[in-house]
């Protein structure tokens, strides 16, 4: 706590706030004032950045300043340039830094925080220098702005492995599939069917995850600069069920002939068209109904798997499971859609656009098999797969140190290159055009 109240007022209220204990607060570099802890972090320079517009600290020693704040709780009779020294040192030593003040002596340490954060009824200027208002005037209110703000980075995780699943896996499927059978089982109507599913619909369903308390008792839950977006754990589930759903999905592709259907019934995977001469659905268009409709039915599966996420206790699974109307009413109108899809009766033209055909019940039930697979496999990729094998992705660096994307990067260079390029062909066809109209003139 940072306040310009006298010492005494100031420990007291941390004490009763519980910023400081009783035994604690008589220790050296507890509680400070001010002045003692501008001669405590040592030498320092203050500027201002007339882009950003904000003030900037310099630190002669910025160990020396990690020293003092390790053991600070209170800092009293405090002046502005003490508040923006506090937030700044924090900043530069790669910490998140949050805010609260609400007068105007507050105005540069709250404009220099990660999030600034002004009470309802500040003074307009700290106001319109923070990044939150509390509007309420209650420090709850920032109790749960901190649980909401790590339940949605942890919806993000849930989607992101979700997607990251079902994108790898349809990638694989159709890559496998043309390069050996000449054709991908999925057309085109169902792989955008397909991108709904896991882009629209999934952040729906997975985005909407309410907090719960576990998550913010937790010290794993902690989001920090040093925090990976995507951890191992989501690589070994991503990879798991990506490899299970692909080699199910190449088992049918290929073998699915002599899996589902009689001698007399069966066909070449290669040369065989889906629809006959009169337009009726052949074999192949059922078997390739089977890879698609395996293909949405365990990915759904995958859906509720992310949502559980790692949690194994029976009573939280079932909360957990029960927490979320809008997932299963996403999960319920993406199943009843699937199965429309299929039962659609064939000759009709929606069929036809659709791409599939009806199943036999044994067929269906191959399906919903399969697609169950995924929960139980959830459980032994949690138990039984050893997160060393996938520390390695830790090493894979996303993002610079300066904050700009590497994907971002390549993309502005190669449109940089694109348009140079284009440039020097239109400056070479200008220059072929005057040369054929000066020969032109030559000629007259």
């Amino acid at each position: 706590m940072i306040s310009g109240d006298h010492h005494e007022t100031a420990v007291y209220v941390a004490k009763r706030a519980g910023i400081v204990f009783e035994d604690d607060a008589s220790e050296e570099g507890v509680c400070m004032t001010g002045e003692a802890f501008r001669a405590a972090i040592g030498g320092y320079t203050v500027t201002y950045d007339p882009v950003a517009k904000i003030k900037k600290v310099e630190f002669d020693d910025l160990d020396a300043f990690k020293d003092v704040n390790a053991s600070l709780r209170v800092i009293s009779r405090a002046t502005p340039e003490d508040k923006l020294l506090l937030v700044s040192g924090i900043k530069e030593s790669r910490g998140i830094v949050s805010m609260t003040g609400d007068s105007v002596s507050d105005v540069d340490a709250l404009k220099t925080a990660s999030v600034g954060i002004c009470m309802g009824d500040g003074c307009q200027v700290a106001k319109e220098s923070s990044d939150l208002v509390i509007l309420d005037n209650d420090f709850v209110s920032i109790h749960r702005s901190i649980k909401w703000g790590r339940t949605l980075f942890d919806n993000v995780r849930k989607f992101l492995q979700f997607q990251l699943t079902i994108n790898l896996t349809v990638c694989l499927l159709v890559l496998i599939s043309c390069a050996t059978l000449g054709r991908s089982p999925l057309n085109v109507i169902q792989l955008l069917w397909t991108n709904l599913i896991m882009d629209v619909l999934a952040a729906i369903a997975l985005g909407t995850e309410p907090k719960s308390k576990e998550m913010v008792q937790t010290e794993a839950s902690r989001v920090s600069k040093k925090t990976r977006l995507i951890e191992p754990y989501m690589w070994r589930y991503i990879v798991g069920q990506s490899a299970y759903q692909v080699t199910i999905l190449l088992i049918f592709s290929y073998f699915g002939v002599f899996i589902f259907f009689e001698e007399e019934d069966r066909f070449n995977i290669i040369s065989t068209n889906t629809v006959d001469d009169e337009l009726q659905p052949t074999n192949r268009l059922v078997l390739d109904t089977i890879v698609f409709h395996s293909f949405i039915l365990m990915n759904l599966a995958n859906m509720i798997c992310c949502k559980v996420g790692g949690i194994r206790e029976p009573k939280a699974l079932f909360t957990t499971l029960l927490s979320n109307v809008w997932f299963w009413a996403v999960f319920g109108c993406e199943l009843f859609i699937q199965l429309r899809m299929i039962d659609l009766p064939n000759g009709g033209t929606l069929k036809h656009l659709v791409g599939t055909s009806e199943l036999t019940f044994g067929q269906s039930v191959t399906c919903y098999t399969v697609a169950f697979l995924s929960i139980p496999l959830n459980s032994i990729l949690h138990n039984y797969v050893d997160l060393g094998l996938f520390a390695f992705m830790n090493k894979i660096q996303l993002e610079k140190k300066g904050g700009s994307n590497t994907l971002t990067d390549l993309v502005d260079k190669t449109q940089t290159a694109v348009k140079r390029t284009s440039i020097a062909v239109n400056r070479r066809l200008s220059q072929v055009d005057d040369y054929q109209a000066v020969e032109d003139e030559d000629d007259i």
